[in-house]
């Protein structure tokens, strides 16, 4: 908890881990389970009746007696049946836990006030480590086929800043919870499997609720670097691979989350391995179309954001309505994505081609163009970047409260 990144990390995942928990039960009984007719019977000689008739496996109803966040649950079953001695056992069993807590904390609190705490590594330690790793190649040292050194050098270091701060993490972890949650409500409810043509859209849907939590991320690309945006400003190396460093460095999370999304999806639905193929295309193609437009909405309106959190400081009316009609157009983007499903779908309707290859064909052939219109528009970005540099540097810097 020394280091402030470390700190704000806690204090965004413990949170969301807790709401996580609290709502298993949730889903399990809701969605995991036949609900049926809804059930008022709620008398005390059936307490592992849930909700709709559905019965709860006796381990799990044992659980409540042992697993902490469950004992709420398991005292409110005992008052229900007239037994008061779960609540006041689990009650004070709490209590004694949150007192062992605070009790470490303040020993440990103490101990590093006096100069005894010994769970950091000695400088004796810190040296051999740095010798033994000597011989490994670094992080930043490692180059990227077919990039330009500098944005290579530059886009790793960006990476490394991402996957390390609070705001990426909140976002890129909220983006998931939501397509885990949707997916189990949306489509563990449905016993229809879907028709075959509608699955390809599911997939490019898919692919477009990627990218509707990260508009935040790809919109305001200099906003979460701050005062660092300083060593930017000064590094000696054309803007444009400034730009190319920032979308690299985002690639891997975009996809990630990209193909945790469709594998989820896929599950549901079941792809085929050319759907699948598709989607993963359409993936690349809508990074590449959002890293053109984030790129450019970036240099021209760009907002600070908060340390440790999403939220952006006051910023003045007009770059307000640039943000709010950059994310209102944000199903725009999701046209030239629809188009390959259009497309294949049509074709097979006529009776030339199946829908599937011709999906992945018209896919492959998306992410050429795409390719080719990051590459034409890269260079004038790069100089836009150039001239308003300095603006952008006095807004990221500025505290406005």
């Amino acid at each position: 908890m020394l280091n402030p990144r470390r700190r704000r990390t806690i204090l965004v995942v413990v949170p969301l881990f807790f709401v996580l928990v609290g709502q298993l039960p949730n889903l399990y009984l809701n969605v995991f389970q036949d609900r049926g007719r809804a059930s008022r019977n709620r008398s005390a000689e059936q307490p592992r009746r849930a909700r709709g008739g559905a019965e709860v496996p006796p381990g799990f109803v044992a659980a409540h007696q042992y697993v902490p966040p469950l004992w709420v649950a398991n005292g409110a079953m005992g008052l229900a049946s007239g037994n008061a001695w779960p609540a006041l056992w689990h009650t004070g069993a709490a209590f004694a836990i949150g007192a062992l807590g605070l009790g470490r904390a303040y020993r440990s609190t103490i101990r590093f006030y006096q100069g005894k705490d010994t769970s950091l590594p000695s400088t004796e330690a810190r040296r051999k480590t740095d010798l033994r790793s000597g011989t490994r190649k670094r992080f930043l040292e490692r180059r990227l086929p077919a990039i330009p050194e500098q944005a290579a050098a530059l886009s790793l270091a960006f990476f490394r800043s991402m996957i390390r701060a609070p705001e990426v993490r909140m976002a890129v972890l909220m983006n998931l919870i939501m397509a885990v949650v949707l997916s189990v409500i949306f489509f563990a409810r449905s016993r229809r499997t879907p028709e075959e043509f509608v699955k390809p859209f599911g997939a490019a849907g898919a692919v477009g609720f990627t990218f509707l939590g990260m508009v935040q991320l790809l919109f305001n690309q200099f906003g979460f670097e701050r005062d660092g945006f300083r060593a930017l400003v000064l590094l000696p190396i054309r803007r444009q691979h400034t730009l190319i460093a920032k979308n690299i460095s985002f690639f891997p999370i975009a996809i990630g989350v990209g193909l945790v999304v469709l594998a989820i999806v896929a599950s549901a639905i079941g792809f085929s391995v050319l759907v699948f193929l598709a989607a993963c295309l359409q993936l690349i193609a809508m990074f590449l179309l959002l890293s053109i437009a984030g790129n450019y909405v970036s240099i021209i309106a760009p907002y600070r954001i908060e340390a440790g959190s999403l939220k952006p400081t006051k910023a003045p009316l007009k770059t307000s309505l640039l943000i709010f009609f950059a994310h209102l157009l944000f199903p725009v983007a999701m046209i030239p994505i629809l188009l390959p499903p259009a497309l294949a779908w049509g074709i097979e309707k006529l009776g030339w081609f199946a829908s599937a290859p011709v999906n992945a064909s018209l896919s492959l052939l998306l992410v050429a163009m795409t390719g080719g219109f990051y590459w034409l528009s890269i260079q004038g970005l790069g100089s836009l970047l150039q001239r308003r540099e300095k603006d952008i540097l006095q807004v990221v810097t500025r505290e406005i409260e």
